[in-house]
């Protein structure tokens, strides 16, 4: 699948949280993830998630749904072909 997380409204996340969805089981579920954030403090907590829970598939943050559906959108056309 693919996963639009929208973080908009998410203060915080547990390390439990973080560390499940950077997993390798998750990489079986998954082909990508785009993060949607809109203000400082979800866009460090992106950032934080990118960088240290190093996430097993491509994972990109983004302030624009429609840019991060269209980054979604061709790893579902790659994964067809």
């Amino acid at each position: 699948m693919l996963v639009l997380a929208d973080i908009r409204k998410v203060w915080q996340v547990s390390k439990e949280a973080r560390k499940k969805a950077s997993n390798i089981e998750f990489k079986q579920l998954s082909i990508a993830t785009a993060i949607l954030t809109d203000s400082l403090p979800s866009k460090l907590l992106a950032n934080f998630y990118i960088k240290f829970n190093r996430p097993s598939v491509p994972t990109k943050m983004f302030t624009s749904k429609k840019l991060a559906i269209q980054w979604l959108t061709n790893f579902e056309k790659s994964s067809t072909t």
